[in-house]
């Protein structure tokens, strides 16, 4: 039986600095799949400022990447970062028995 490692506990891993509560709910939300921010912000119920502060985090620490959305230029949706799903794909393939 293999192990399986969520988004955050990922994140954890890979920040330098202990990341806010409202970064933790984001960064499980976002393991669903990429949403735009108002998506985020009805998700993880909190203010504005707090869904603004924790994606600016999880930016600057490479762990969510944002991107525009193509059918609406005004919009920008964010993902999990690629270095985010190489260290869950090294995780797995460690944690694999024999």
């Amino acid at each position: 039986m293999t192990m399986s490692f969520s988004a955050v506990e990922i994140c954890k891993r890979l920040t330098t600095r202990p990341l806010p509560p409202s970064a933790c709910s984001i960064v499980a939300e976002l393991d669903n799949g990429p949403k735009c921010s108002k998506e985020l912000l009805d998700a993880v119920e909190c203010s504005t400022r707090t869904v603004r502060y924790a994606i600016k985090t999880l930016l600057e620490e490479d762990l969510i990447t944002k991107e525009p959305v193509l059918l609406d230029m005004r919009q920008t949706r964010y993902r999990l970062s690629v270095k985010v799903m190489k260290e869950r794909v090294q995780i797995e393939l460690h944690s694999r028995p024999g």
